[in-house]
């Protein structure tokens, strides 16, 4: 699992969690359209989140935040 230090330099990460906890399940084009950054890149960051325990991949691309994405995220506010 991550630490919690590697997702503090990515501020995409961090708004991609922000993005799953508001509107809810997404796949990696819908995070992408939201946040305006590349499909690629943000397949590759949630990617990250996953192994790092933050989103969890729900099936056939479907992501979701999970208790610990939401955690972090709210420590940050």
């Amino acid at each position: 699992m991550a630490d919690r230090d590697d997702i503090t330099n990515q501020k995409t990460d961090i708004t991609m969690l922000e993005e799953l906890a508001e509107r809810g399940n997404l796949n990696p084009i819908h995070i992408s359209e939201a946040i305006n950054r590349h499909r690629n890149y943000v397949t590759k960051r949630v990617g990250f989140l996953v192994d790092a325990g933050y989103v969890e991949n729900l099936d056939h691309g479907l992501y979701t935040i999970t208790d610990r994405g939401r955690e972090y995220i709210e420590s940050e506010d």
